[in-house]
């Protein structure tokens, strides 16, 4: 017979329907709970990283669809239920709503379900703090709280936003972070399973924090109300997450009632784009970045330059598949006060790294101004290219703007490249293009509306690429129509 107290061994027979914890829901319920498609897939994901131990889990999901019931509910009796002596920790953003929602709700389930084996001590049982007889239990707090004296084997995070207000505040996220690395996140055991369950409002929140930054392997889940391409529980494109509580329609609904507002995007889709950010890229975002992205031999080669002496060139290598209507960047060109010249060599040595210059032709993008004697020499910028071209002998295309097109333009090209009105995505970068990473991420806008240059180390990869995406998708700004005579 295996012992429960082992957390990592195989389960006896008798508990097998019990070896995840939508299952265990079903079973203690008497089947009056039974799971959505999604908590199922869900469930088994959960059940498997708590069993192997060290799992770290993030899962993006709509509001309203059922995720706080699987993760914060069931997730944490199922494991106490099983194995009584280990220890969970759940943070919520309000300790209210922490101890009131999931601390209590637990407790009464272990008091008062007659199909449970775990009973709470009758001695130590605050709805924020209770604990089994076998020496486990489980503590509630709210985001920034303290948690003194308890560590946990399962740790979990349900939603540590409130609203936008909390969103939008810089100071409020990095409040989560800090609270999650040096208070959280040392509450763990060895072997402890994080989860971190919780609908986006911003892309720097919780979920893009971990991702992209903390030092642990976390497996992001991202569950849109609407299914995009690739999704993880293999839906088609525009099937619902949750079609018994919202089915297509209702969810079509609801996006046109939030159309422009971002709500959509971040709060059922979980892909917010510069939401309350004032971000000049509004609708950049992780779905933008894969580390997939290659070049491919048919293709034209792309450069797309920012002319700067002080921090230095900039030059995008990439592509566009018109076919796809894809852009691609898959590496930066730069380094301190990097002259032309300079860039030009680098781009040099890249092509010989990458195996010799075997695309059709290369094809340059950049500032019209370019086009200008270069200070201290009669040659301009374009013409030190294109002298080095002569020497390498690429067939190469100058494709060049007469004359500068007006930024918002080009921005509007830009942000509808990232991310179309559809939700479709026609530009991709790869993960070490960190200078453009930084400007589509970063670069805040002006009281006009126009990028903010007070820091003289962000704009000019984004500014190379402007010039590349309006040339070759451009989208103006429709004129005002006229007004009749007699208004205005």
């Amino acid at each position: 017979m295996t012992s429960a107290n082992s957390l990592h061994t195989p389960l006896h027979p008798r508990l097998l329907l019990r070896a995840a914890p939508h299952l265990y829901a079903m079973l203690v319920s008497g089947g009056r709970w039974r799971p959505f498609d999604y908590q199922a897939w869900l469930g088994r994901l959960i059940g498997q990283a708590v069993v192997r131990g060290g799992g770290r889990l993030v899962v993006n999901a709509p509001p309203r669809h059922g995720k706080s019931d699987l993760v914060s509910l069931w997730t944490p009796a199922w494991l106490l239920d099983n194995w009584p002596q280990r220890r969970v920790i759940i943070a919520a953003y309000g300790a209210d709503l922490a101890a009131g929602k999931f601390g209590r709700d637990l407790r009464e389930h272990f008091r008062l379900n007659p199909n449970v084996r775990c009973r709470p001590r009758r001695d130590v049982g605050s709805a924020a703090r209770w604990f089994t007889p076998q020496g486990g239990g489980m503590v509630a707090v709210g985001v920034g709280g303290p948690i003194t004296g308890f560590g946990a084997d399962l740790l979990i995070i349900d939603d540590p936003v409130k609203n936008w207000e909390q969103a939008g505040s810089g100071a409020w996220r990095r409040k989560v972070v800090e609270w999650f690395n040096s208070t959280f996140y040392t509450r763990a055991e060895p072997g402890a399973t994080i989860l971190v369950a919780m609908t986006r409002w911003h892309e720097d929140d919780l979920t893009g924090y971990l991702v992209r930054e903390h030092g642990d392997a976390w497996r992001h889940v991202r569950l849109p109300a609407l299914a995009e391409a690739d999704d993880p529980l293999g839906r088609a494109p525009g099937e619902p997450l949750c079609p018994v509580r919202f089915d297509a329609a209702m969810l079509e609904s609801i996006r046109r009632a939030v159309h422009g507002s971002g709500t959509w995007e971040a709060l059922y889709q979980q892909q917010p784009a510069g939401v309350a950010t004032g971000r000049v890229y509004e609708r950049f975002s992780d779905r933008n970045i894969s580390a997939q992205v290659s070049l491919h031999d048919g293709l034209p080669l792309h450069l797309s330059i920012d002319f700067n002496i002080d921090p230095g060139m900039h030059g995008c290598i990439g592509q566009y598949d018109a076919d796809r209507d894809l852009f691609t960047v898959q590496q930066v060109l730069h380094a301190p006060r990097m002259s032309v010249r300079e860039l030009m060599g680098a781009m040099g040595r890249w092509v010989e790294e990458s195996g010799g210059f075997r695309w059709p032709r290369l094809e340059v993008f950049g500032d019209a101004a370019g086009e200008a004697a270069w200070a201290g020499t009669s040659q301009s910028c374009y013409d030190i290219i294109r002298a080095f071209l002569d020497r390498t002998g690429w067939p190469s295309r100058f494709r060049l703007p007469r004359r500068n097109p007006p930024v918002l333009d080009r921005l509007l090209a830009f942000n509808e490249a990232l991310c179309d009105m559809d939700q479709r995505v026609h530009y991709l970068v790869h993960p070490q293009c960190k200078p453009l990473i930084a400007d589509l991420r970063g670069l805040l806008s002006d009281e006009r509306g126009l990028p903010d240059k007070r820091d003289r180390h962000r704009s000019h990869a984004s500014d190379a690429e402007g010039y590349r995406v309006w040339m070759l998708r451009p989208i103006r700004r429709a004129a005002p129509a006229a007004l009749p005579v007699g208004y205005g």
